[in-house]
C-alpha cells in the first residue's frame, strides 16, 4: 500500500466548558462545540443552515477549503466522497420537552397507531432532517459538486478508520481522487450515549471535531505524507462488559516506527493507561486528549493531521492508534515522501 495524502484540513473546537447532566446524581463532564465560521465564503446558505448541525455546516466549509488549497485540478465527477458521522443529536435539550410529553401521552394511547400517531406529532419538524445519518455527506457533495462513489460510515471512531480505508481502496484501484471527511458533534447526547459502555465517567472529555483528507495515487506538489499500512482488530462488542481491553500491539506489523500516536480515551485514566501501554512498546507517544478529548468518528483524521506535524519535524514513519467505544481498535502506519 502506497497511497498519498495530498491534503489535509481540521477544524477542532476550542470552548470547552463543564456540562451538567443530572442534578441528582452529581453528573459532569467536560465538552465543546464547533464554532460556526459564518464570514467564510464557503458558509451554507442561510435556508440550508437552519437544518444542519453545526459539524455538518463547517464540514461543508472543510472540505472546499480543502480543495482550494489542494493545488491539483480534480475532476469531481469522478472523485470519490467517503464520511465517517458521529452521533447526531445536537442541543437536545431543545428537543426533550416535545419528547417527554410524548412519552406522557403514550400511556393513554390504546392502540399501536395511536402511539406511533403521538409520537410523530411530538416530534419536532426539523428533528429529522438534522439527525439524518448521511446528512453530511449529501450537503458536502450537493456544495462541493462530488459526484463519484461515495458511502457513509457511523457512529463511532471506528467509522474514520473505514471511511479512510474505503478511500484508499478507491484510489489503489482506480484512477480517482477520494476526499474523506469526518464530522463529530459530541456533546450530552454522546455522553449519554456512550458513558455507560465505559468503566467510569470521572474525568470525561469530548469535543466537537471536523476532518477532512484528500487522497491521490500518485504524489503532488502538496503531498504530505504516505499510507503505508491499515489493520483493525476483528473484535465483537460486549456490551455487557466495560472493561477495556489494549491489543493494539498485534495490529503491528513491526516495529520500524518511531512514535505512536494514540486516541479513543474519554476520561483522563482511560488516558493515562493508554499511553502508558504505548510507551512500554518502546516509542515516543503524543495524543490530542489533553487538549481535545475524544473527538469521536474525527479522531483518526485528527491524529493523522498530528502525524503529518510530526513527520514535518523530522520523523519518518508514525503509527497511528485508536480504539472505538465498543473497544474496537485500529492501526494505520504513515510514512514520511521519499
Amino acid at each position: 500500500m502506497n497511497i498519498f495524502v495530498s491534503g489535509c484540513k481540521q477544524i477542532y473546537s476550542t470552548d470547552f466548558s463543564e456540562k451538567k447532566v443530572t442534578e441528582c446524581k452529581h453528573k459532569t463532564f467536560t465538552s465543546a462545540s464547533l464554532e460556526l465560521d459564518k464570514n467564510s465564503p464557503f458558509y451554507p446558505k442561510r435556508g440550508d443552515e437552519k437544518i444542519m448541525r453545526s459539524d455538518t455546516a463547517m464540514a461543508v466549509v472543510a472540505v472546499q477549503q480543502l480543495l482550494a488549497e489542494a493545488g491539483i485540478k480534480i475532476s469531481r465527477e469522478e472523485t470519490a466522497l467517503y464520511v465517517a458521522s458521529g452521533v447526531f443529536i445536537e442541543n437536545i435539550e431543545d428537543h426533550l420537552g416535545h419528547l417527554m410529553r410524548a412519552l406522557e401521552k403514550i400511556k393513554d394511547a390504546k392502540t399501536e397507531a395511536d402511539k406511533i400517531n403521538l409520537i410523530f406529532r411530538a416530534s419536532p419538524p426539523l428533528l429529522a432532517l438534522q439527525t439524518l445519518t448521511n446528512s453530511t455527506m449529501s450537503f458536502v457533495a450537493q456544495y462541493v459538486g462530488i459526484k463519484g462513489n461515495n458511502a457513509t460510515f457511523g457512529n463511532t471512531s471506528l467509522s474514520g478508520f473505514h471511511a479512510l480505508e474505503a478511500a484508499v481502496a478507491e484510489v489503489t484501484y482506480t484512477d480517482n481522487c477520494a476526499v474523506v471527511v469526518a464530522s463529530n458533534v459530541g456533546g450530552e447526547y454522546s455522553f449519554m450515549m456512550n458513558s455507560s459502555l465505559y468503566p467510569h465517567t470521572e474525568g470525561w472529555k469530548e469535543s466537537g471535531a471536523v476532518g477532512t483528507v484528500l487522497l491521490t495515487k500518485k504524489p503532488t506538489p502538496n503531498s504530505l505524507c504516505r499510507i503505508t499500512q491499515m489493520a483493525t482488530s476483528t473484535h465483537l462488542p460486549n456490551l455487557h462488559s466495560t472493561a477495556i481491553q489494549r491489543n493494539w500491539k498485534n495490529l503491528l506489523p513491526d516495529t520500524k516506527s518511531d512514535a505512536i500516536i494514540h486516541s479513543g480515551a474519554y476520561t483522563e485514566a482511560v488516558f493515562q493507561a493508554d499511553d502508558s501501554y504505548c510507551k512500554k512498546l518502546n516509542k515516543p507517544t503524543a495524543s490530542f486528549f489533553t487538549a481535545n478529548g475524544n473527538m469521536g468518528s474525527a479522531n483518526v483524521l485528527a491524529s493523522l493531521q498530528k502525524g503529518i506535524d510530526m513527520l514535518a519535524e523530522g520523523r519518518s514513519c508514525i503509527d497511528l492508534l485508536d480504539r472505538d467505544i465498543y473497544g474496537r481498535e485500529s492501526a494505520i502506519r504513515i510514512e514520511a515522501l521519499k
